[in-house]
């Protein structure tokens, strides 16, 4: 099962959490609040736009798998699944990278290497997870930018629904997931969003982090441990963003050929 696809031919550029940016940011830690912000935010915008450029092909192809194969199964049943997959997959990545503070050799820079990583694939899961979960209930992410305000309103959180909410001006009867890609000024709300989840999810994966450098054996069980708990948080926010899962399947372009 291929959920989520990993990312193996990332750009020089991307996120990788290497010495030289480590380095760099520490820097900016010690100096400057403000540069350590704006690094951060350079960081999240590309992590944040290559998960989606990466995991929207196979999250949408994910789901019409799984609905080929349980052809009795409703989109309820299906989300259930994907919030499964969320938590496996993030725990999974999680005690990863606390593993590598408990190889010999390995020192505090190469565990910082090896959180950078599972930061970008914490990011990525929660992508093709939020994309798929899109797909399982008809909401329309054909443009990146509904795709992209979809993924930082769930990492975000409730602050991130409110946000949403004031922008739809109360309207009733829908999602704040569906609100929020029909949204008319669907940009100016992205921007908004994103510079709170600048200050809010990076800062907090950081904290985190610590857990993952810790001396032998220990590292692995709480980065494991801890990413499970974001994973379990994500899904409570996917929840609630996209509130009852529909009772029977939308017809959309991108399910159309589980039908056949």
């Amino acid at each position: 099962m291929a959920w989520p696809r990993k990312n193996s031919d990332r750009s020089a550029d991307a996120p990788t959490g290497g010495d030289g940016e480590l380095s760099a940011y520490r820097d900016l830690e010690l100096a400057n609040p403000e540069g350590r912000t704006r690094l951060a935010e350079r960081w999240l915008r590309r992590a944040l736009d290559r998960a989606i450029d990466i995991q929207t092909a196979p999250a949408q192809s994910y789901v019409r798998r799984l609905r080929s194969s349980h052809p009795n199964e409703s989109p309820a049943q299906v989300s259930e699944r994907l919030d499964k997959n969320l938590v496996r997959a993030v725990g999974t990545a999680g005690t990863a990278a606390g593993a590598t503070a408990t190889v010999p050799g390995i020192g505090t820079l190469a565990s910082f290497g090896a959180i950078g990583a599972d930061a970008v694939a914490f990011l990525e899961a929660v992508t093709f997870h939020t994309i798929a979960k899109a797909t399982v209930y008809g909401v329309d992410v054909s443009r990146k930018d509904q795709r992209e305000l979809l993924v930082s309103i769930i990492l975000l959180g409730s602050t991130g629904n409110a946000i949403v909410e004031r922008a739809a001006h109360g309207r009733k009867g829908k999602s704040v997931a569906r609100k929020a890609t029909e949204l008319p000024e669907l940009g100016r709300v992205n921007t908004i969003v994103f510079n709170k989840l600048v200050r809010g999810f990076v800062v907090k994966r950081l904290k985190g982090s610590f857990a993952k450098i810790l001396p032998a054996g220990i590292g692995a069980v709480l980065g494991g441990w801890g990413n499970v708990k974001a994973g379990k948080l994500m899904v409570s926010r996917s929840r609630e963003a996209f509130g009852v899962a529909p009772t029977t399947w939308p017809s959309t372009p991108e399910l159309e050929s589980a039908k056949k």
